[in-house]
């Protein structure tokens, strides 16, 4: 397996095989100068950089995108007609310039009667699948760091649990990002900004208690 990850500080690509005891890293390099996925030959980019060990093993890619470079926000829904709601967002409040430039996805909170809507760069996920096929790549993760890294923690370490979670990212600029999660089902995304000596919420989605508890 073949992985890319997108962080402020450019692309750190590393290669991985499955053993008895997990996963294991065989190559890990990190691509400075390369930071964006706008450009159409990204991948070939990327694979011209970097000094593959096992590529004839696999050719199966995975990608997380910082989730800096996408628009996160919140939609109020009906619960009981989620698509409704869903579908009155698009045609009355979006416009076409925007369904031209981002794909939207939909991620029902719950515990509340709101959505978190991630909005990608259509040029960003376009510029992946093409360049990677052109590369003979197949791509078969593509998610963003936050919610890739919650994907992580279930898998390892609470497969069976019950009880609810927390992913904290650490940004730049004394921003953090939180969410809550109960299972595979998210209770609430946070943003918080350090000002001075405290804390405030930037962005908040989904069940207000764990936003005040996480602030």
């Amino acid at each position: 397996m073949f992985a890319i990850s997108q962080t402020s500080r450019g692309l750190f690509c590393f290669e991985w095989s499955s053993t008895e005891s997990g996963p294991k890293i065989v190559n890990l390099s990190h691509l400075k100068t390369i930071k964006s996925f706008n450009n159409s030959d990204i991948i070939n980019s990327i694979v011209n950089n970097f000094n593959f060990t096992i590529k004839n093993q696999s050719n199966s890619l995975s990608i997380t995108i910082d989730s800096d470079n996408v628009l996160i926000s919140c939609l109020n829904v009906d619960s009981k007609n989620i698509s409704k709601s869903i579908s009155w967002y698009e045609n009355e409040i979006l416009d076409s310039d925007f369904f031209d430039n981002y794909y939207n996805y939909y991620y029902p909170l719950i515990s509340s009667d709101e959505c978190l809507v991630i909005s990608l760069p259509k040029l960003y996920k376009d510029n992946i699948i093409n360049s990677s096929l052109d590369n003979n790549l197949n791509l078969i993760y593509l998610s963003l760091d936050i919610f890739s890294a919650a994907t992580l923690v279930k898998q390892l370490y609470i497969k069976n649990s019950k009880e609810d979670y927390i992913i904290w990212k650490i940004c730049n600029n004394n921003n953090n990002t939180f969410i809550v999660y109960n299972e595979d089902n998210i209770k609430s995304y946070v943003k918080l900004k350090k000002r001075k000596n405290n804390f405030v919420i930037d962005f908040h989605a989904g069940c207000k208690e764990y936003s005040n508890k996480i602030l």
